[in-house]
């Protein structure tokens, strides 16, 4: 059980909340009718890294999006995230942007992104930030509470990764709130 913890707090890498408007056939095209915003905390984690001993990080992502129809939106959200390394005494970060499309299905959703990251390469003693990409494609689930809010669960795989890479996995675990 403390290995499955483990590795579902390694895979976190989003608390998301933002706001999210309904909208149907009626609603104007105004971006004060069909905008949202939001905040979220991500990349939460600590572990072991074979080459550089313990670590925790820690991220935070503002996003906005557009509602371009009833169930499906777009948005852009930037990334900030935190790695530190006690062991060695040394800290790492990374930032980025993604555009997003989101599709709603009932109950269930799909939704891409491309993530541009900036960040430092671990591995090397260089401190000059490089670009990194990755192209994310997932399903997800959300569970409706009172009004607009719900629980967001959405499961995505990079299909830009390759073996080695500056990402752990190609397998990224999003869990956010609506609201």
């Amino acid at each position: 059980m403390k290995k499955i913890s483990l590795f579902f707090l390694l895979t976190l890498p989003g608390l998301y909340a933002f706001a999210q408007k309904d909208v149907d056939n009626r609603t104007g095209w105004s971006p004060k009718e069909r905008m949202y915003f939001g905040l979220g905390f991500g990349n939460l984690g600590f572990g072991q890294d074979s080459r550089l001993g313990t670590y925790y990080s820690i991220g935070i992502t503002p996003m906005a999006g557009y509602m371009l129809a009833k169930d499906l939106s777009a948005g852009l959200a930037f990334e900030y995230q935190y790695q530190g390394y006690p062991d060695i005494k040394a800290n790492y970060t990374r930032y980025g942007f993604y555009p997003y499309l989101r599709y709603n299905i009932k109950n269930f959703f799909l939704q891409t992104d491309y993530d541009m990251y900036f960040m430092d390469n671990i591995y090397t003693p260089e401190k000059d930030k490089k670009m990194y990409d990755r192209f994310m494609i997932g399903v997800g689930y959300f569970s409706q509470g009172g009004g607009r809010s719900a629980v967001n669960f959405l499961v995505s795989y990079d299909f830009a990764y390759s073996n080695p890479s500056q990402f752990s996995s190609p397998i990224s675990i999003r869990i956010f709130l609506t609201f």
